[in-house]
């Protein structure tokens, strides 16, 4: 919705310090006249030193609360879904696991729990970097 050509003349007349052209915008001009005022005053406000600030701050640790909770349940409903593809898929295969089955796999179990370790410990080190660079903002 724009301005009308009225709206616009007794904007450009109010810039001028001009009076209302015609009488039939006298009442519009006055309303402007006085809008115009109140927006050119300042506010009075009593509000004490860091309100603003303490706000942000208040948003911020919500918005970061919420957002963990939020990756808590993605997390473990992720890991949820993966068991239970795995499982069904073992399942569904009619896989009948065994001893002699697991031989294959033991000389790289030291290999893949190093793995898990690592990703486990670039995970921690990457919620704390990034924690600590939020709580920095």
């Amino acid at each position: 919705m724009g301005l009308t050509e009225k709206d616009k003349d007794i904007q450009q007349s109010l810039d001028a310090n001009r009076s209302a052209n015609t009488k039939e915008y006298e009442s519009e001009f006055h309303e402007y006249k006085q809008l115009y005022e109140v927006l050119e005053s300042e506010p009075k406000l009593n509000i004490p030193d860091g309100f603003a600030l303490r706000v942000a701050q208040l948003a911020l640790d919500r918005k970061v609360k919420g957002a963990t909770k939020k990756d808590y349940w993605f997390f473990a409903i992720g890991v949820a879904m993966i068991l239970f593809f795995a499982i069904g898929g073992v399942v569904w295969a009619g896989v009948s696991l065994n001893i002699e089955g697991f031989a294959v796999v033991k000389p790289f179990l030291k290999y893949f729990l190093m793995g898990i370790g690592l990703i486990a410990i670039f995970q921690y080190l990457d919620y704390k970097i990034w924690k600590r660079r939020l709580d920095n903002l």
